[in-house]
């Protein structure tokens, strides 16, 4: 079973370099993040985290934000968090924006046997610039929402897929998905306190000039706090 799985990600792999997902124009991301986490109590936590994302083949800074969320896990295997992000985005232009984003999420898990499955919904609002300058583009309301499926080969192991829909609530233009993202990608856990994950994704834009494919390689560092 763990060795049809990993043909499976290589497959996937291979499909996402394959020039038929292509858009008009391609860029390799490197990806690379850091998240910290404390519970509470059986069923309240804190997070933190940070994350930076290089592009135009790794030679500049494209994003980076700091995140801080609350989350409650309930006995159902549902799990709802709310988050704060400032973000730091690069624009065409080259200039440097702040942006700040609100958001919630809503989790369910469910195991069989090696495997889990977990589908998760989150509705978001970016703010461009401060809260409260006099900003005259509007916020921009989204819903995303993902699907993943994770097979753990033994304590240390866990190899995954994923796919994320992005639909826009407001935009004057865009009236249906305007990006999907898929990935293939293992977790490494280290200790209970520490593991790795690392993955490689096609971020596909579409209803906008360009249609941009962004090809991501990320490593992320995740920590719990006793």
């Amino acid at each position: 079973m763990a060795a049809r799985l990993m043909l499976i990600i290589c497959i996937v792999h291979a499909a996402l370099m394959s020039k038929e997902v292509r858009g008009q124009q391609q860029d390799f991301v490197l990806l690379n993040g850091i998240s910290v986490s404390k519970y509470l109590n059986r069923s309240w936590d804190l997070g933190a985290s940070t994350q930076a994302m290089f592009n135009q083949n790794v030679s500049e800074l494209w994003i980076a934000f700091g995140d801080v969320s609350i989350g409650y896990k309930t006995k159902y295997n549902i799990n709802v968090e709310m988050h704060y992000r400032h973000i730091l985005f690069r624009n065409l232009d080259n200039t440097m924006e702040r942006r700040n984003m609100l958001y919630n999420t809503i989790s369910w898990y469910e195991g069989f046997g090696r495997f889990t499955f977990m589908a998760r919904n989150r509705l978001q609002q970016l703010v461009y610039g401060e809260f409260f300058d006099d900003n005259i583009r509007t916020p921009r309301w989204y819903n995303r929402t993902r699907f993943s499926i994770r097979y753990k080969i033994n304590y240390y192991i866990s190899p995954f897929l994923s796919a994320e829909l992005f639909q826009p609530l407001n935009h004057p233009v865009r009236n249906g998905l305007d990006q999907y993202r898929v990935a293939a990608g293992i977790t490494y856990q280290y200790s209970e306190t520490l593991r790795f994950e690392t993955f490689y994704q096609l971020q596909q834009q579409r209803l906008r000039d360009g249609n941009n494919s962004n090809f991501v390689f990320g490593i992320n560092a995740q920590i719990k706090i006793p």
